[in-house]
């Protein structure tokens, strides 16, 4: 039939409590509707979604005490590893917009993030040569003040040992972390790290 029941519960005061419901099968093929209210709160959501090889689509409407509270659009495109990304919240008025780019093989991926109203933009990179290492790092800036950038690597030494490295920038403090996991015994497994502020205040932590 295309309806499913994904959670009911009861309250003690007013009956009925959490409801949770789908409805798939509809006229349009992809399309699905999911429901969810609290009758005892007077609040709950509705969202209609679409999908296919290639795109989804989404609207979220949301309310609390019967009144609308806030909607959100959202979509995106995949196609040859090429990703398109979109996402527009309202409440009273226009309260975010996100657009995201990015392309992705098997060893690459990379991405370009505008939001809070395209004022704040994050690039995203990551690589992995091999099985055993990642690298990735990012940059986030309102071109206004200093970026916020941060990079990190992963490289498994052997089957049994794992190192890792993170190293972030901030205006006001830089922090270099540093972990491992061993296995040393099929039922033990060792995990350190320490982490080394680079600027600003603070002292070695382990």
């Amino acid at each position: 039939t295309g309806f499913s029941l994904t959670k009911a519960t009861l309250c003690p005061t007013n009956g009925v409590g959490k409801l949770e419901f789908k409805v798939a099968k509809l006229p349009v093929g992809g399309a699905e509707v999911e429901v969810k209210t609290e009758p005892s709160k007077s609040s709950g959501s509705v969202e209609c979604t679409y999908s296919n090889d290639t795109l989804f689509a989404g609207l979220l409407i949301k309310a609390d005490k019967m009144k609308y509270k806030s909607a959100t659009m959202s979509t995106s495109m995949g196609y040859d590893g090429i990703q398109v990304g979109g996402q527009v919240s309202f409440t009273d008025s226009l309260k975010d917009v996100w657009v995201g780019l990015g392309y992705a093989t098997k060893q690459y991926f990379g991405s370009i993030e505008a939001e809070k109203k395209m004022s704040s933009f994050t690039v995203k990179a990551l690589a992995k040569p091999s099985g055993d290492l990642s690298v990735a790092c990012s940059a986030t800036s309102d071109l206004k003040s200093p970026p916020a950038v941060g990079a990190a690597a992963a490289y498994k030494l052997n089957s049994d040992m794992t190192v890792k490295g993170k190293y972030t920038v901030a205006s006001d403090a830089s922090k270099l972390d540093c972990a491992f996991n061993y296995s040393a015994l099929s039922k033990v497994v060792l995990v350190g790290g320490v982490g080394i502020p680079m600027g600003g205040t603070g002292g070695m932590s382990f």
